[in-house]
């Protein structure tokens, strides 16, 4: 009898990682440029998908994205190894006809609600891993007409690297006048504080956690020496070795309210299952909105606890965070807050 072929393995997915450091503030990326972030994670990855976003109501061409490997910092122009230009076949209905004319061009479509902006992805896109524990990513991207990015201000933009091992909480930002083509180059490189693209996700072989904060301002940083290196990125950073990467994705929005966060937070989770979700089931943003009452905070935190419960579903950790005091001088909305954070001590 003949014996049945061995079928071929599949190659394995690895695991999902995704790093967003910043959630806000958005504006518009002047045309006619090349925009490179350079960033380290604290693991070899062979696979990189890029998410753009868009905070207004205009859509926008990202007309060409590519991505190279490094083993060091670099300068945000010369990488290790080639340049691998970015696709996307699979970024849904809206992109359709573009794809058919180009599939290296992406349409992020705009939004009617600049708090809850749109994404919009890459295909995967196979790189080539560097060696070492650690493995730096240059991404440029092109855009025609004005794009959105995120544009935070120095001297917060730059990095995190109180200790060398967090190495990988150090990002570098570039631009330079480019004409937009497979071939570009962005010499010579400008340091400037625009980050593109929204969000960078990788397939890693080392099992490690991405932790996903949800929230406003005080989720995002403020307080802290730079808002940009706030409790959520610290804390993965603390966390994180080369044998169990801890990657972060700052989902905290400034001046947000807590059901524009909470219905971002959904949109995330649609296209991501973080193994740890830190939700803030408080936000003083709500007074300012004109809600300072017990009920409308009451239902802020059914709303949280009800993202809690699909998170505890699909095997991941939520965790509620107990409201810091802010604007605690008004004892009715300090009683407010004491009672949500009553709430959240008391569950089960």
């Amino acid at each position: 009898m003949q014996q049945a072929p061995t079928p071929t393995p599949r190659p394995r997915l690895g695991h999902l990682h995704a790093q967003r450091y910043f959630a806000s503030p958005f504006a518009a990326l002047p045309s006619g440029h090349t925009y490179a972030i350079t960033m380290a994670f604290d693991a070899p990855f062979d696979r990189v998908r890029l998410v753009y976003a868009n905070d207004g109501p205009t859509p926008y061409l990202v007309e060409n994205a590519s991505v190279a490997t490094a083993s060091r910092l670099g300068d945000g122009v010369n990488p290790d190894g080639p340049w691998t230009q970015a696709s996307f076949k699979s970024a849904g209905a809206a992109n359709e006809r573009f794809v058919a004319q180009n599939p290296n061009v992406l349409l992020v479509p705009g939004t009617q609600d600049a708090n809850l902006p749109s994404l919009a992805y890459s295909d995967w896109i196979d790189v080539i891993p560097r060696a070492g524990s650690q493995a730096w990513l240059m991404c440029r991207s092109s855009f025609s007409g004005p794009a959105r990015g995120v544009l935070p201000p120095p001297p917060g933009f730059a990095h995190f690297n109180t200790n060398p091992a967090h190495a990988s909480r150090h990002i570098h930002a570039f631009h330079a006048p480019s004409t937009i083509h497979p071939g570009q180059t962005i010499t010579p490189a400008t340091p400037y504080p625009f980050i593109t693209p929204h969000e960078i996700q990788i397939r890693t072989r080392t099992p490690g956690a991405t932790i996903l904060c949800v929230g406003d301002s005080l989720t995002s940083g403020l307080g802290s020496a730079s808002i940009y290196s706030g409790w959520g990125l610290r804390t993965a950073a603390n966390l994180s070795t080369p044998t169990r990467p801890i990657h972060y994705q700052n989902l905290g929005w400034g001046g947000q309210t807590h059901q524009h966060f909470i219905a971002n937070a959904r949109t995330t989770l649609a296209a991501l299952t973080p193994q740890i979700v830190c939700i803030a089931a408080y936000s003083p943003n709500d007074i300012f909105a004109g809600n300072p009452t017990q009920a409308h905070a009451d239902a802020n935190f059914n709303r949280a606890l009800t993202l809690a419960h699909q998170i505890l579903a699909a095997g991941n950790t939520p965790i509620l965070t107990t409201p810091l005091p802010w604007c605690g001088n008004d004892p009715t909305l300090e009683r407010i807050r004491q009672s949500i954070a009553t709430r959240i001590r008391n569950l089960n």
